[in-house]
This record gives C-alpha cells, sequence and structure tokens, in this order.
C-alpha cells in the first residue's frame, strides 16, 4: 500500500514552476523526489528553489528509480506518449498535462498502457477543479436550471501574457495546434464535463494577429447528445484575458468565470431562477441576499463568491488521494481522448468545410492547417 505518493517530474518550465511544483509542496501526502528536463541547468535551479533531492542525468534514470511511484508529465505535447507509456510499463502512476497528445493514435496507445500495467492516467484538466465549476456540476446534476438547451463559452488569453520558458505552443509538430489546442481544449473538456458527450461539431479557425503563423481566433459550434447547442471560442490575441460561460435552461441560468472577472460579471458564479425558497438547494439559498431581511427570495439572479482555492493543487491532491486509496482517477485517459477528437474534428471541419460527426474513428489522421 502506497502512503506517500512520491513524484519524479518530467519537465521543469512554465506549467512546473508556476502550478505543480507549489501545489504538491501543500500536499501532506506527496512529495518530488526527482525531477528531469532537456535544460539540465533550468532542472538545477528548480532543484535548489523547490529543494528537491534529485536531478536525473536522463528520463530512463528518473523513470526506473524504485523511490517514485508517480510521474508528472509536462513536456511538450509530441513526447507524451514516449514518456507516458516508459513510466506505465515502469509501474508509475501518470499525471500528464493537457492535451493528452497530438493525434489519435498516440492517444489509445497511451491509454492501452496503462490499463494492461494498471496504472492511473490522469489529464491535467484543471478548470473541473474550480470551486465554482464544482457547485455548477451539482446543480446540474439536481436539474436545477432544467433542460439545458443552450450554452456559450470563451477563454481568451494575448500569446505573450503566459510567462511560457519556450515557443513549442506555436510549434505544430510539438504541439499539435495553438490556441485549440493550448485554450480552446479547457472549453471543450469543461464543456463536456457539464453537459455530456459531443454529437457533432462545425468549426472556423483562423490567423489574425500574432507573430506566429497559427490558429489564434477559433470558433466552434457544437451540438451535444443531450439535445443542447452552443458555442465555445478563443483567441491568442485579446490583451484582456476573455473568460465566461453561460449555460441556459428551461428554469434558470448560470454564469461562471474561472480565470478572472471583469466589468460585465463582476461574481465567479450567479445563478437565475424563479423557484421558491423551499425549492432552492442549501448552496444557493446561503448566498442570498433579499432587500429587506424579512423578505423571502421571489426570483431572480443568486451570485456567489465561492472560495478561491487553487485548482492545480486540488487535482493533484485528488490524483495523490486515488493512488493512496486504490481508486480510478477522476479525470482519466478517456476524458483526454474526448477533448483530442473534438480538437481533430475542428481541424477536420476547417479544411473540409463541414460538420464532424463523433466519435472519431481512431484511425483519423488530419494535417493542421499552416496560414
Amino acid at each position: 500500500m502506497i502512503k506517500e505518493v512520491k513524484f519524479g517530474i518530467v519537465g521543469t518550465g512554465a506549467i512546473f514552476a508556476l502550478s505543480h511544483a507549489n501545489a504538491i509542496k501543500k500536499i501532506s501526502n506527496a512529495s518530488i523526489l526527482s525531477i528531469f528536463d532537456v535544460n539540465r541547468d533550468r532542472a538545477l535551479e528548480c532543484s535548489q528553489k523547490w529543494q528537491i533531492p534529485k536531478v536525473a542525468k536522463n528520463l530512463d534514470e528518473l523513470i526506473n528509480d524504485k523511490n517514485i511511484n508517480a510521474i508528472v508529465i509536462a513536456t511538450p505535447n509530441d513526447t507524451h506518449k514516449e514518456i507516458a507509456i516508459k513510466a506505465a510499463n515502469a509501474g508509475k502512476h501518470i499525471f500528464c498535462e493537457k492535451p493528452i497528445s497530438v493525434n489519435l493514435q498516440d492517444a489509445y496507445q497511451m491509454i492501452e498502457s496503462c490499463n494492461e500495467n494498471k496504472v492511473n492516467l490522469q489529464i491535467g484538466f484543471n478548470q473541473r477543479y474550480w470551486s465554482q465549476v464544482q457547485i455548477v456540476k451539482e446543480l446540474l446534476e439536481i436539474n436545477f436550471i432544467g433542460k439545458v438547451h443552450s450554452f456559450r463559452s470563451v477563454y481568451s488569453e494575448k500569446w505573450d501574457a503566459y510567462p511560457a520558458t519556450t515557443q513549442y505552443r506555436y510549434n505544430l509538430e510539438q504541439s499539435g495546434g495553438a490556441t485549440m489546442v493550448d485554450l480552446a481544449v479547457h472549453r471543450i473538456d469543461l464543456i463536456r464535463y457539464l453537459l455530456g458527450e459531443y454529437k457533432n461539431i462545425v468549426a472556423e479557425l483562423k490567423h489574425n494577429e500574432i507573430p506566429h503563423k497559427v490558429d489564434d481566433n477559433v470558433y466552434i459550434l457544437a451540438n451535444m447528445q443531450s439535445g443542447s447547442t452552443g458555442v465555445i471560442s478563443s483567441d491568442r490575441f485579446s490583451p484582456a484575458i476573455g473568460d465566461g460561460t453561460d449555460l441556459y435552461g428551461s428554469e434558470g441560468a448560470i454564469h461562471f468565470v474561472t480565470e478572472t472577472i471583469n466589468p460585465f460579471h463582476n461574481v465567479p458564479l450567479a445563478v437565475y431562477t424563479e423557484k421558491k425558497l423551499n425549492e432552492i438547494p442549501p448552496i444557493l439559498k446561503n448566498n442570498f441576499y433579499p432587500s429587506a431581511w424579512w423578505k423571502e427570495f421571489e426570483g431572480g439572479w443568486i451570485t456567489l463568491q465561492p472560495e478561491r482555492k487553487n485548482p492545480y493543487e486540488k487535482e493533484l491532491m485528488s490524483f495523490c488521494n486515488n493512488i493512496i486509496e486504490g481508486k480510478s482517477v477522476e479525470v482519466n485517459g478517456e476524458d483526454g481522448l474526448k477533448a483530442l477528437e473534438i480538437i481533430i474534428a475542428s481541424y477536420i471541419s476547417k479544411k473540409e468545410k463541414k460538420w464532424v460527426d463523433l466519435p472519431l474513428d481512431k484511425n483519423t489522421k488530419i494535417e493542421i492547417p499552416k496560414y
């Protein structure tokens, strides 16, 4: 039985420095034993900053370390398959940053290898772990806003705002796509998490502004198997971070943000309902403020400001607890595969100018458009 998850980290770029390192340090039943990066100087610097005992000389040394029982993959997307399969064969549980891989074939191999070796594979869709998202999930599970007929979600961020250590995100062979893979994928997964499987999609991808000749402005129009229809949009040129998701149901509406708020939505979560006070769940009832203390709820918006907890810490804590308890992870390889299908379907839609049905055949391949 594993009592403490001892990590080996592959890749010490921005996502490790900003998120993984601090998150794991705060988890009581986890520690980082070793790190590896092709840039050894950066790895050595990280080991000193976060007091990590060992800097591996190569990937095999880290993966075959018998003291390590879990691997974090935080490397360019085209390397995920090789690292994951090596780690699975060595009996290590795997936390892999999104996207799962650059093509469906690699994703299927990663999942199969982890299943064969009976190790967990979790994909880093951190947006599921924001407190407001968890509340929205609970409200949808009790059908609070009725049947969700439509949705929209935006996620935009200027290309040079994120403090990346390399530019691999704009090398299509390494990344498997640009804005679609780096930003839109979060909302692709988030909508599936909240509303279920995709039925079909049509997409438009453009290059408008950024120096790299890759997609920096993308739109996905999606029909869900549940009957809901909506739009996901994302860009890499907006100076202000664009963030917001709306769900419109037959009995109410939900608006929430994850990364940031702005003057148009000054709270992280707002729910509209015309239900009576006795029909409202405690999480909403406890956050309702009447116009006068003796008045009851008469319908309208209820705003919430949930506790702002680091989603990276929450997702890695969940990963560790499931390993220790011998359980399956909450966000598995199949979730990564399903999100990747929408990315690939979007590129197919752009190239062939058509709606694309889901799921895709596992042998589907696509050439990423260049501009």
